[in-house]
């Protein structure tokens, strides 16, 4: 059992699978507080965005129960000069967040997975990026967890584009 950092197992952090579009599920992020804590949000200006992540860097992101900011070069962040922040996509441009995913075969089973983050996040605290882009950019502490989505496909299955792992090799 992989537990967070309060000792507690990450999978008690989701709700059951919601069925979506595409392949897609959704599990709600206990911990954002569901509708009424949406509703709070929403009075306050913050709106819905979406966070495409590789499958390895779940565990992480469970773990700390947040996106940490791409901010350090050095650590391998990917970013803006003088942008750091979280990249995330609206709702007009959410099939783009599915540009950073990437389909990994876990269980040797010829299914592979890819996972996304429905999130919200707080446009009164926005990072300017440097040029045009599609991508919002946001401080760590405006953006919330809400919902994980992962997707299961097979090779046949898979869309054209799509960034596949050929092997699952955690250390």
């Amino acid at each position: 059992i992989r537990r967070d950092a309060e000792g507690k197992p990450v999978l008690d952090r989701l709700g059951p699978p919601v069925r979506q579009e595409k392949g897609w599920f959704s599990l709600a992020w206990l911990p954002f507080g569901g509708h009424e804590e949406d509703m709070r949000l929403r009075s306050q200006g913050w709106v819905r965005a979406w966070h495409g992540c590789k499958f390895e860097a779940l565990y992480s992101i469970m773990y700390h129960g947040r996106l940490i900011e791409s901010s350090d070069k050095a650590r391998g962040d990917r970013f803006f000069w003088g942008a750091p922040g979280v990249y995330v996509h609206k709702d007009l441009t959410s099939h783009k967040a599915e540009n950073y995913v990437r389909f990994m075969p876990l269980c040797g089973d010829g299914v592979f997975w890819a996972a996304k983050w429905e999130v919200r996040v707080n446009r009164a605290e926005a990072v300017l990026p440097p040029h045009k882009t599609d991508q919002w950019v946001q401080p760590e502490h405006a953006v919330r967890l809400a919902a994980l989505w992962i997707c299961g496909r097979t090779a046949e299955g898979m869309a054209e584009g799509s960034s596949v792992s050929r092997a699952w090799e955690p250390e």
